[in-house]
């Protein structure tokens, strides 16, 4: 009986306290439990009973009141071993100024053991599936390794029928990131903005038009991909994917003065030579600069260049009689 007594008694204690356990927690206008046990352990406030404060269920009315998102922590293990097992994807767009092709949409494409990085720059977002397919096939006869999983967001450009009858046929699984969670495709969402503000410094340092924009970005991507370390690897995309250190010793100044050779007219005896240019990347196809020729009015592809990359030069933004 005397047992049954204390069990009782001890019930009844344990009963009490969690009712002061969470009339005190209401009473400091639902303050948190590691701060209601700090003000009773350091007695930094009087009238505060001496018990221990716990949250042994959820609080509805807190839950209500000041749930946030969940946090995502950085991955410590890798499941991913070999180039192209796995691709982010995302499409950063529309761009309200056309670039000098038309284009209004930028296709970034990050392998995620390597973190080699391409763009493509679509006219239309429905252009993103037949982009996706090309990019996939090529890559897979280039490098001799196959593509298993592609991350990205629900938009419709990566969920929709092409795409899948493709993925489906290749064998290739589709991960999706939870709807409104950015951070679930967080690889090529940080991706967008560094190339995005490396872009936007090359712009305002050269004076360009803003209709220079693709060319910027494709800039950037082609040097960033030699020159920021992976930190998985300590060593920069390129040579993770390529299997040798990048030379970056032929680089320019986006944006700076410079000299292509006129070599598709046939010049009198006294006509000039060159053209006046300005340099606007590295040509992804050949082994050439990108220059925007200022008497021709278009992009040029040539290796016979001279550069001047302390100059920049001038271009109005009235010049919008552009040809590619």
């Amino acid at each position: 009986m005397t047992n049954q007594l204390k069990r009782k008694a001890s019930a009844s204690f344990l009963k009490t306290l969690k009712r002061k356990n969470w009339l005190w927690h209401k009473r400091l206008s639902h303050l948190n439990f590691k701060t209601l046990n700090a003000l009773s352990n350091k007695e930094l406030v009087v009238g505060l009973p001496k018990i221990s404060f716990s949250k042994e269920k959820l609080c509805a009315a807190c839950e209500k009141g000041k749930l946030t998102k969940s946090s995502f922590k950085s991955k410590q293990c890798f499941s991913i071993s070999t180039p192209l097992q796995m691709l982010h994807m995302d499409l950063c767009g529309p761009v309200s100024t056309p670039s000098l092709g038309g284009k209004r949409y930028i296709l970034v494409i990050i392998d995620e053991y390597t973190r080699y990085t391409w763009v493509f720059f679509l006219r239309y977002k429905s252009d993103t599936p037949e982009e996706i397919i090309n990019f996939i096939k090529k890559s897979e006869v280039l490098n001799g390794q196959l593509v298993r999983s592609i991350r990205s967001d629900n938009g419709t450009e990566f969920r929709n029928a092409t795409l899948d009858a493709f993925l489906c046929d290749k064998g290739i699984s589709q991960n999706f990131a939870a709807v409104r969670s950015p951070q679930q495709n967080g690889v090529v969402e940080r991706k967008n903005r560094t190339l995005c503000e490396a872009a936007r410094s090359m712009l305002s340092e050269s004076n360009l038009p803003t209709y220079f924009w693709a060319e910027a970005v494709n800039t950037t991507c082609f040097t960033q991909n030699r020159s920021i370390i992976v930190k998985r690897h300590n060593k920069t995309s390129y040579e993770v994917f390529y299997g040798r250190k990048p030379n970056i010793g032929f680089l320019h100044v986006f944006g700076c003065l410079c000299f292509i050779l006129n070599d598709r007219e046939q010049l009198g005896k006294f006509d000039p030579k060159a053209d006046e240019g300005i340099f606007v990347g590295y040509s992804l196809s050949s082994k050439a600069y990108r220059v925007y020729n200022l008497r021709r009015k278009c992009i040029d592809e040539s290796i016979h260049v001279k550069f001047d990359d302390h100059k920049t030069s001038s271009l109005s933004c009235d010049d919008t009689e552009l040809h590619e």
